[in-house]
Formats: structure tokens, C-alpha cells, sequence
């Protein structure tokens, strides 16, 4: 792609992937409540993502957990298709009572 052109609307980078202590865990939290798919698995990874694109790569194999309070992953962007899948996902979210932390901090203060 050439950026500087302008020819492209958009672009995008490669699947993200994150070194997990519990694998079957993760993978659960990824195929079962965000809805991915499991694309392929071996002893080093596990892919997740659309039937034609893997998205996210688990490594299993981490030692530590991330500090209390912190997931140890800071963002990732999913683009979803549509507002109804959007709406699938965050059902699946309330539904096992997921901790979604607010958007601002305790404060109340904004952007």
C-alpha cells in the first residue's frame, strides 16, 4: 500500500498476539463471549478471527499474571460488521456479568 498517495482508505496491521498462562481459559473468553473463531491450533498458538482473517493469536506458555486490576492488555480493536453483532457481543458481556470499566476515570471527568 502506498500511504503516501492517498490510494487506500484505510489500512491495517496484523493479527495481535498475547502470551496467555491459561490457554483453554482465553480461548474461551475470545470464541464464546467476543465470537470469534477458532481458525487453527497447535502446541505454540491458537488462532481466532473470522472465517477468512485470523485477528488475534494466543501463546500459551506466559508465568505471570498481569498485577491485579489490570487485564495486561491495554486496546484492541475489533471492527464488527454491523450495530446487531455489536449488540450480540455486548449481551454476551452482561450475560456472564463481565467488568466493563467505565470510560473516564472515578473522577467523572471527561475528555
Amino acid at each position: 500500500m502506498d500511504v503516501g498517495t492517498g490510494s487506500a482508505d484505510f489500512m491495517t496491521f496484523g493479527p495481535v498476539h498475547l502470551d496467555v498462562i491459561d490457554a483453554d481459559r482465553s480461548l474461551g473468553f475470545w470464541k464464546d463471549v467476543v465470537g470469534l473463531h477458532l481458525r487453527g491450533r497447535n502446541e505454540a498458538a491458537l488462532e481466532l478471527g473470522t472465517p477468512d482473517e485470523t485477528l488475534i493469536v494466543l501463546h500459551p506458555g506466559a508465568v505471570s499474571r498481569p498485577r491485579r486490576g489490570f487485564s495486561g492488555l491495554y486496546h484492541v480493536a475489533i471492527h464488527l460488521p454491523n450495530e446487531v453483532e455489536f449488540a450480540r457481543v455486548l449481551a454476551r458481556l452482561i450475560k456472564r456479568r463481565w467488568p466493563m470499566p467505565t470510560p473516564w476515570p472515578e473522577t467523572g471527568s471527561g475528555p
